[in-house]
């Protein structure tokens, strides 16, 4: 009798279970990067607005927005309906420190851009625009864009991966503890934010004989300490090396902190390690390099910008402080230059520029036309102040 040819049941079933996996494989793969090229996309979108914004702010000493819209945080937000909407929005602008700023919509026709495929309020929508925050000038999409269901509607650590920093001050966190605990010590930093004034916590216990020792940055800074819980001051103990050690760390990028527990032999017996990254010591400049200057020439008065303003992975530059020191007048019919107060000092101090100077957010100085010299000094954002005094002359 002849055998039947054929498929098993059992077989078709699993042919068709692979094809099933392999189709879904295939739909993710194209999925993500769908989302992934949307997603350059909007960073492309937002860095493009930003640097018009930029620009036409540079030539006009002015921002390019709709006038009679100003806005706070929340007048702002209550302009969308959704509520999931609203509450990423409000988390954007917390986590780029525009909480207590004003919001002003950018005026597209104003800046210099041949396309954009939004912010032009397209079938009337009036949420399809780009905003711009008051002084950190970090620039929103109201509408938002919904990427792998979620919303973004700026440029935060969450959509770009890098940390974003702007001009303000971090917030306080002093008491958020950041905690290790390995081989029995655990080791803690009292905040993550940018600080010249860490504090490092360590605990742990000791039996007869044992003790710690400290490496920052993998040398050497404190040895035979013997109190079960003992707080390291990093500023305390640079104090007394004048900074020189945390320069090696800055060169040799080892921003860390280990901790050894040794015998009474001096042999390891337990090490933990915390990272440090957000400590700033040295300064805004670094290591004296001055931010270079431009001048925009309006009638009444110059427009200063600096550039180029020096990070070297460290907080950045958060404002400056500067004080006006030359003008220029017309005696007997010869342009000259003065001091430009009366009674000003001969030499003048980086404390006293900081104690009588006026504040900038270290973008733009905005000045008389009659000003031909200012010194500057710089502060960064771990609240470090730069001794060093910076000259800039306005032809």
């Amino acid at each position: 009798m002849k055998e039947k040819q054929g498929i098993s049941l059992l077989v078709l079933t699993i042919i068709i279970i692979v094809m099933i996996i392999l189709a879904g494989t295939v739909v993710y793969t194209s999925a993500e990067a769908t989302n992934n090229s949307k997603m350059a996309a909007f960073i492309s979108d937002l860095e493009t607005i930003g640097e018009a914004v930029e620009k036409y702010y540079l030539n006009n000493e002015e921002l390019p927005i709709v006038l009679d819209t100003e806005y706070t945080k929340t007048s702002m937000i209550n302009q969308l309906i959704e509520e999931d909407r609203k509450k990423v929005l409000s988390k954007e602008i917390d986590e780029l420190n525009d909480t207590e700023k004003k919001f002003y919509e950018i005026d597209m026709s104003k800046l210099e851009i041949k396309f954009s495929q939004y912010g032009m309020k397209e079938d009337g929508d009036p949420l399809d625009a780009y905003y711009i925050s008051e002084g950190n000038h970090n620039i929103y999409y109201l509408k938002g864009r919904r990427i792998a269901r979620k919303y973004y509607f700026t440029l935060t650590e969450k959509l770009t991966g890098k940390k974003i920093v702007n001009s303000l001050e971090p917030e306080d966190t002093s008491s958020v503890n950041i905690v290790s605990k390995t081989d029995g010590i655990k080791i803690s930093k009292n905040t993550k934010e940018w600080t010249n004034d860490l504090k490092v916590n360590v605990k742990t216990t000791f039996e007869s004989g044992e003790k710690m020792s400290f490496f920052l940055g993998g040398i050497a800074t404190l040895v035979n300490v013997t109190q079960a819980d003992y707080t390291f001051i990093i500023k305390d103990y640079l104090k007394e090396t004048n900074n020189s050690v945390w320069q090696a760390v800055v060169i040799n990028k080892n921003k860390t902190l280990t901790v050894k527990k040794l015998n009474s032999l001096n042999q390891i017996i337990a090490e933990t390690t915390i990272n440090i990254d957000n400590v700033d010591m040295i300064g805004a400049l670094k290591y004296d390099v001055a931010p270079s200057m431009t001048v925009s020439k309006n009638e009444s008065f110059n427009l200063i910008k600096l550039s180029n303003l020096i990070d070297n992975n460290e907080s950045g530059v958060k404002n400056l402080r500067y004080l006006k020191t030359k003008k220029r007048v017309i005696i007997n019919g010869t342009e000259t230059q003065v001091d430009y107060y009366d009674n000003q000092p001969i030499t003048i101090t980086w404390d006293y520029i900081y104690n009588a100077g006026t504040i900038s957010d270290a973008r733009m100085i905005k000045l008389p036309k009659d000003v031909s010299e200012i010194k500057v000094v710089f502060e960064d954002n771990a609240g470090n102040v730069d001794t060093q005094v910076v000259t800039y002359v306005i032809n």
